[in-house]
């Protein structure tokens, strides 16, 4: 496995305001703390901390993660699409922000809020809420209690070509996938009518039901989506594939 793309992305100081978290006891981003949320299972008084598998696979023999600092093992999240699997690995993290010198920070809490969405040869195209919530906030027209949530910043930062530079087709597939993901959610909370009816409290305990039981991803249209880009991150780069991807998951998940 390649980790030339990993080493320079965790090389870099990513968000607008780095180590924000440590300003805001924690923040929305570590915390997953809104009146709002009373989940039955979502972690609240944490969160989860999300990889890509290539990246948890590289992060795992090279750095700090919980697996190899106290021995917790993480989950994994399949979409298994028949040629190949995409996925997540993620674990539940309670540090509340206070993780230096404990984890390496993942490469989606580096970039959060947001995430950026380039073409294969190099436009940007935009920036796209880099967490489900903030999805949602969106969808129902709230705003996110994350204080530095200013798009403007990042679309200045990810679109001077500087962090472009330092991806590989892998990152920019899964950045495209998930913003295809985000448009998918953001249709189908729109689209929910009993979902929309609710608010506060009702609203969240219900989305938490749908969100956990894959409701808001259930779409034909987002598999063809993804099929598609596949075709087209392999057009761009013959060298491309996510062949071992199934295998890889299947590792991370049995490690334990």
């Amino acid at each position: 496995m390649k980790s030339e793309v990993f080493e320079r992305l965790y090389a870099q100081k990513l968000v607008a305001e780095p180590g924000c978290w440590k300003t805001c006891n924690g923040g929305f981003c570590c915390s997953n703390n809104h009146p709002d949320f009373d989940f039955d299972f979502i972690t609240t008084q944490g969160t989860d901390i999300v990889y890509l598998p290539r990246e948890y696979q590289w992060a795992n023999e090279r750095l700090a993660t919980f697996e190899n600092t106290d021995g917790r093992y993480p989950s994994v999240l399949e979409l298994d699409l028949g040629e190949f699997s995409i996925g997540i690995v993620y674990s539940k993290c309670q540090l509340l922000g206070a993780c230096e010198g404990v984890i390496d920070k993942p490469l989606l809490c580096r970039l959060y809020p947001f995430l950026p969405v380039y073409r294969y040869s190099g436009e940007f195209e935009r920036t796209i809420p880099s967490s489900t919530f903030d999805v949602t906030f969106d969808a129902i027209g709230q705003s996110s209690p994350c204080t530095v949530l200013n798009q403007k910043n990042y679309d200045v930062e990810f679109g001077s070509g500087s962090f472009y530079r330092s991806l590989d087709t892998y990152v920019l597939f899964y950045l495209r996938c998930a913003s295809h993901l985000a448009v998918a959610m953001t249709v189908a909370i729109k689209d929910n009518a009993k979902l929309m009816s609710l608010s506060g409290k009702q609203f969240w305990k219900r989305w938490e039901l749908l969100h956990l039981g894959g409701r808001f991803l259930a779409d034909d249209l987002l598999t063809e989506k993804i099929l598609g880009e596949y075709r087209s991150a392999q057009s761009s780069d013959p060298e491309f594939s996510l062949a071992e991807e199934k295998a890889l998951l299947k590792s991370i998940r049995e490690a334990n």
